[in-house]
């Protein structure tokens, strides 16, 4: 039965595929409908090739359901993202003088990337040797972050993308700065600090540069991305786990043998714990998507509530450690089977915002399109009222630097369309 179900699912991944690349525009060089279907089925295709290699260890039935969930809920977004069909106008608008912008947004960058570099250090007593040994191993350290270490590393992508939107207009050298930011920021925060914060670091700036540079990615390239994503999760997600001095010394299928020994294997893993727990007994019927996002907010301001994954994890392991989340097993809290339906709502809202960020002629949505790709990859991992509240800081630091350069609302994007395409695409 779970071999049915497994064909099922690729078939659905395939015509999901070949849906959302025909409903966006080809202008469009990055593709968020196509991004979230592969970034979504990473955490189901680790399950099926573990399980024809006899390397899952969960039952039968939670496969079997799991597989089951994911793959008409992967076909009901491709049908909303699809269902999203109006006529709608790319911004082309070419930019005034940005050299004057681009040394306000280096400075930013620049005070933004101390802090963040300053306060990895300081995580670690500014011992560097701590940077290459095991995650969080070492007794005695400080990890807690307050709120500007929470609010930096978004304000820092934020610039970035920004600048990398205006890299025609940026010197050799400037380009080299920028670029050696990027990159060590990053780093910091793989080898010593969060691999979310590395992705919104790193995905927008990828991404934004190949819109840029016009680089289309066809289905096929898409596809390879997709291949070669998937061992570059599992790389980033061991270095985290192990530290980098052992991932470079040791064996590094010591450490592996499994696709959902990690990252990839959340998804089964929250789905298998619940149905064998059954942590929530009645259903929330929407509460999880339009109660709890507006809770997660107050609780910044100092209201008593604690996230649906947050919850979990302390009902299982006693707070010792968080187990993560899955759209598939919230949308079966809410809804029960119904709540595959909750997926072509979301494809739906997702391709409407992306064609309204892409038509707007304001620099800060360019920024936020690119911004929403590690807000799509998170969504695989965290509950909705968490995504809702990282898409808002997200959103006020774009806000704020607009307001800070003085430009807010009148700031215009570099052509990001190839010559000759029509601007009047049809969706």
């Amino acid at each position: 039965m779970i071999y049915a179900v497994s064909s099922f699912y690729f078939a659905s991944f395939l015509m999901s595929v070949y849906l959302v690349s025909r409903s966006f525009p080809r202008s469009v060089v990055n593709n968020i409908g196509l991004f979230y279907i592969f970034t979504s089925s990473m955490y189901v295709f680790s399950v099926i090739l573990d399980y024809f290699a006899n390397n899952l260890n969960y039952g039968d039935e939670h496969v079997l359901g799991y597989l089951a969930y994911a793959a008409p809920s992967i076909l009901m977004f491709s049908l909303g993202f699809s269902a999203c069909n109006n006529r709608m106008k790319i911004s082309n608008i070419l930019t005034h003088t940005v050299k004057q912008r681009n040394k306000y947004l280096f400075t930013f960058l620049i005070a933004s990337s101390v802090i963040l570099i300053y306060y990895r250090l300081s995580s670690v007593e500014f011992n560097l040797d701590y940077f290459v040994k095991v995650y969080r191993s070492e007794e005695g350290i400080d990890y807690s972050i307050n709120i500007i270490e929470k609010i930096a590393p978004f304000l820092f992508s934020v610039i970035a993308c920004a600048l990398i939107i205006s890299y025609g207009s940026i010197s050799k050298k400037l380009k080299f700065i920028l670029l050696s930011l990027i990159f060590i920021t990053s780093i910091a925060y793989l080898l010593r600090g969060n691999r979310n914060i590395f992705l919104f670091i790193m995905l927008p700036q990828f991404l934004a540069y190949l819109y840029v540079k016009r680089y289309r990615l066809s289905d096929s390239k898409w596809m390879l991305l997709f291949v070669l994503g998937f061992f570059f999760a599992e790389i980033v997600d061991v270095i985290r786990a192990i530290g980098l001095q052992d991932f470079v010394l040791s064996d590094l299928a010591h450490h592996g043998g499994r696709f959902t020994s990690g990252e990839f294997g959340t998804g089964i893993r929250i789905w298998s714990t619940y149905m064998d727990n059954q942590f929530h007994s009645d259903y929330l019927y929407g509460e999880s998507y339009l109660l709890y996002p507006l809770l997660n907010l107050l609780a910044t301001f100092g209201l008593n509530f604690t996230t649906m994954a947050a919850e979990f994890s302390e009902y299982i392991t006693g707070g010792v450690f968080g187990m993560g989340w899955n759209p598939y097993l919230e949308a079966y809290v809410n809804f029960w089977y119904f709540g595959i339906l909750v997926f072509f709502i979301f494809g739906y809202i997702l391709k409407f915002i992306s064609i309204l960020l892409l038509r707007s002629r304001s620099l800060q949505s360019k920024v936020m399109y690119f911004m929403l790709f590690p807000l799509i990859l998170n969504f695989q991992r965290i509950d909705f009222s968490v995504v809702i509240k990282v898409g808002l800081i997200v959103y006020l630091c774009s806000f704020i630097l607009n307001i800070s350069i003085g430009r807010y609302n009148n700031l215009h994007s570099t052509t990001l369309l190839p010559k000759g395409d029509n601007l009047n695409s049809k969706f």
